[in-house]
């Protein structure tokens, strides 16, 4: 019993980072580790060769298994629907579990990863994340090796290859990010125009339990009509800080001590194509 659980210990923060990818929640992905657990225990682990491969064979399928029922909710979740943001306030190390998950995709790219099939997604995190060949990945997915293929070939088609826009220099993404966030606390239109790409895209996810978008809304104008309100709210009792969102950049509003929104960027050439803006609280409960 005690290896069968020091095995289990031992792989738990590559599982969790699994599911994480896999669901976009830390709370759900949590949930699929423990249900994982409980299968370890009925399993004759003399069997296994690696349980390291087995338990994580055990969660890939169980998020598979997820996906297909949570797609049905998320296409009737208010407004658009957005992962949850590990966020971290101190720029200090914290729990290792979420250290490890927040240095894993940008939040960027795991939002795009919506765009995927459960089996696309699977496959694409499993190459992408954990660099699997896809002979294992076939093995997990109980697939063939071509078949394993053949999804990751469709999940780049289906990116189009867009996760390379994540992979911006680091200092670029880290000044044109504090510019943003000046330009909206001085309410400089000019300086927000200038750095957004004439198609951005923003995003706002209250979940249906506070004020935020509906829809996503598309262009330069709209855009930064959206940020000068947002903005001219964020002035009303709240403090701006800038922190780490899953590894990046961003900034966390904060009111009466709680995070109340999150909100990160992404660019291509040069300029901010994405704005991502959480304000559901069911998912600002990450925090490092």
């Amino acid at each position: 019993m005690t290896h069968r659980k020091d095995s289990f210990l031992e792989a738990k923060p590559k599982l969790l980072k699994v599911a994480y990818n896999m669901l976009g929640s830390l709370s759900e992905a949590e949930d699929i580790v423990q249900e994982a657990w409980l299968r370890w225990n009925k399993t004759n682990s003399d069997d296994v060769e690696s349980s390291q491969a087995y338990l994580i064979t055990i969660v890939t399928r169980l998020c598979l298994d997820y996906l297909q029922s949570a797609r049905n909710q998320r296409e009737v979740y208010s407004g658009p629907w957005l992962p949850e943001p590990i966020i971290d306030l101190q720029g200090q190390p914290g729990p290792d579990q979420l250290n490890e998950l927040a240095e894993t995709l940008s939040y960027g790219l795991l939002a795009l990863l919506e765009k995927l099939s459960p089996s696309e997604r699977a496959v694409f995190i499993l190459r992408k994340a954990f660099d699997f060949r896809h002979g294992e990945i076939a093995e997990v997915l109980s697939i063939t090796e071509d078949n394993a293929r053949q999804l990751d070939r469709r999940a780049k088609l289906r990116l189009n290859q867009a996760d390379t826009r994540f992979e911006t220099n680091r200092e670029q993404h880290e000044q044109l990010l504090r510019e943003f966030v000046l330009a909206c606390a001085n309410g400089d239109l000019s300086a927000l125009s200038n750095m957004l790409s004439e198609q951005v895209t923003a995003y706002s996810d209250g979940g249906g339990k506070v004020s935020a978008l509906l829809r996503p809304i598309n262009g330069r104008d709209r855009v930064v009509n959206y940020l000068k309100r947002v903005s001219l709210l964020a002035q009303q009792n709240r403090t701006i800080q800038l922190c780490r969102i899953n590894g990046q950049l961003g900034v966390a509003s904060i009111e009466e001590g709680a995070i109340v929104n999150a909100l990160t960027i992404s660019i291509t050439n040069g300029k901010i194509d994405v704005i991502y803006n959480v304000r559901n609280p069911d998912k600002l409960g990450a925090v490092i």
